[in-house]
């Protein structure tokens, strides 16, 4: 089996030696690595990618919790026109990691939700990527159907998206389509 590629934007943190106060992080991604991880993302550009953070130990040591804020300018493309739009993210996220996911459980304990404390992912090793959970992060803060202020589909189109090809229910979903190609006119809405 082939090696797993490495994460662009990777920034090992040392779990097995941390100090009561917890570990401060900074990092400020490079040129290459941002242009891999806009390849990766699917991004149009990547001008800034920035981490900075902490690190502790929670539960009596037995859960590592990432406590960071991700600032990036991520150049994305319009779904309509193809302009590119540019947008600043400015996001919070925690992750936690622990040896053993059910950490500070007990057998028959009542577990409540909570939402910070939702995923808790494996810790392998002695140390957490910070970087790449800062990707990860980045990826779910993305607009996944960007558009251009003032962008809309044609009406047609907007009618066969909504679901309303035509007054009958036999219609064909495409028959607002049917009617463009072969230039008819369309059914107006009511």
């Amino acid at each position: 089996m082939p090696p797993a590629t490495p994460p662009e934007f990777s920034r090992g943190v040392r779990v097995d030696d941390l100090p009561p106060s917890g570990r401060a992080i900074a990092a400020e991604a490079n040129e290459g690595e941002r242009k891999a991880l806009a390849r990766r993302l699917g991004l149009a550009g990547l001008a800034r990618l920035e981490l900075e953070g902490e690190v502790d130990a929670i539960r009596g040591g037995t859960v590592v919790r990432l406590q960071a804020r991700l600032l990036a300018d991520v150049i994305q493309t319009c779904v309509l026109t193809l302009v590119p739009l540019e947008r600043r993210i400015d996001a919070d996220f925690v992750r936690l990691y622990a040896a053993d996911a059910s950490a500070g459980a007990k057998p028959d304990e009542e577990v409540f939700f909570d939402e910070e404390e939702e995923d808790i992912e494996p810790l392998v090793g002695n140390q957490i990527d910070a970087g790449e959970a800062a990707a990860e992060q980045l990826a779910l803060e993305l607009d996944p159907y960007p558009r251009a202020p003032g962008a809309e589909l044609p009406p047609a189109l907007d009618t066969v998206a909504a679901g309303e090809a035509g007054e009958d229910e036999g219609a064909s979903p495409f028959a607002g389509l049917a009617a463009i190609a072969e230039g008819r006119p369309r059914k107006k809405r009511k």
